[in-house]
């Protein structure tokens, strides 16, 4: 067995990607972590040009809207949507997501 080590976990900051979301690394090569925040109100919107995103909502409230229907997720949420695939993050309450996807 191993040794337990008594060093502090590393605290990984994330690189500001954008407006309303920063990337966390990762070690994995084909594996993305993002964290995403949006004030109430506040939207996000991706293209088609994305592979399989997968959400977890850890604080708040949001609509995601795609292909004509709207879907709401709070805390403790998590959803799938599909690579290709337009959608738009709207906040309802101020939420904090992570998005895991392929780079």
């Amino acid at each position: 067995y191993g040794r337990i080590s008594r060093r502090l976990a590393e605290i990984i900051q994330g690189e500001q990607i954008h407006q309303v979301g920063k990337r966390i690394p990762t070690p994995a090569p084909d594996f993305q972590l993002s964290e995403i925040r949006l004030s109430k109100n506040q939207s996000y919107e991706q293209d088609s040009g994305h592979g399989p995103d997968i959400f977890i909502v850890l604080q708040g409230q949001l609509d995601v809207k795609y292909d004509e229907s709207v879907f709401s997720f709070s805390r403790g949420d998590a959803f799938f949507v599909p690579d290709a695939l337009p959608y738009i993050l709207v906040a309802t309450q101020s939420s904090i997501l992570f998005r895991a996807s392929v780079p």
